[in-house]
């Protein structure tokens, strides 16, 4: 699922005391509390309203109306303790945060369904673009669970070149046993795991993909994907 991320300044991902992941949900229902604070926003001499992609440092000060807002959703929330836990630390520390801002209309991969891969008589992709319908899948989605995805082979923009996982800049094409392969790979990927990276694996993005990946197996079709 699409995350939005905050760091401890100076923090990576690798530093998982310091850096945490929050789902686009949680942040959705923030939102309109969120819009009745002000946050800086980097290309603004005064503060705004709301919390935005505009803005990549957090105060301590703009870390508490976060908290304030956060108390206002349900303890039941699946990151309820992890976000307050890292909102009163970064506060009580007086930590700076840095805010990584996800959106649903960013860089997107589109996965096509299609009859048949590219002939000699249809090599242009734009036929595919104008003649089929397709699925958008976010970046982030693809970016981070790469290491699920390159442990399958797939054509890489054409059928005599193979590679791990999606082409990212290029075209994939995906055979109806590719597409299973992928299925059975994401399958096996969640079966009995409990971690976090599991967690944010699920949501809309894994669902969609499943879904043209099933389609394309039960059809005997093919997908091409069109990287970014």
């Amino acid at each position: 699922m699409l995350n939005h991320k905050f760091y401890f300044c100076g923090a990576g991902k690798e530093n998982k005391n310091d850096y945490i992941r929050i789902s686009n949900e949680l942040m959705k229902k923030m939102r309109v509390d969120l819009r009745k604070y002000k946050f800086t926003w980097c290309e603004y001499d005064e503060p705004r309203y709301g919390l935005s992609n505009q803005v990549n440092m957090l105060s301590s000060e703009e870390l508490m109306q976060i908290r304030e807002c956060l108390l206002k959703q349900s303890e039941d929330e699946w990151e309820y303790d992890k976000f307050m836990g890292f909102l009163e630390r970064a506060i009580f520390e007086a930590k700076e945060v840095r805010y990584e801002y996800v959106t649903t209309w960013g860089l997107m991969h589109k996965f096509y369904i299609c009859d048949v891969f590219p002939t000699e008589s249809i090599m242009d992709y734009n036929y595919y673009k104008y003649n089929y319908d397709y699925i958008s899948i976010h970046d982030q989605f693809i970016m981070e669970n790469y290491n699920v995805f390159k442990n399958v082979k797939l054509y890489w923009n054409n059928t005599e070149t193979v590679g791990n996982g999606f082409a990212y800049y290029g075209e994939t094409l995906i055979s109806t046993q590719m597409a299973q392969e992928l299925l059975n790979v994401m399958a096996e990927y969640l079966k009995d795991n409990m971690s976090e990276e599991a967690m944010y694996f699920r949501g809309r993005e894994y669902d969609v993909l499943v879904e043209i990946l099933e389609e394309a197996v039960a059809k005997n079709k093919v997908v091409i994907h069109f990287g970014i």
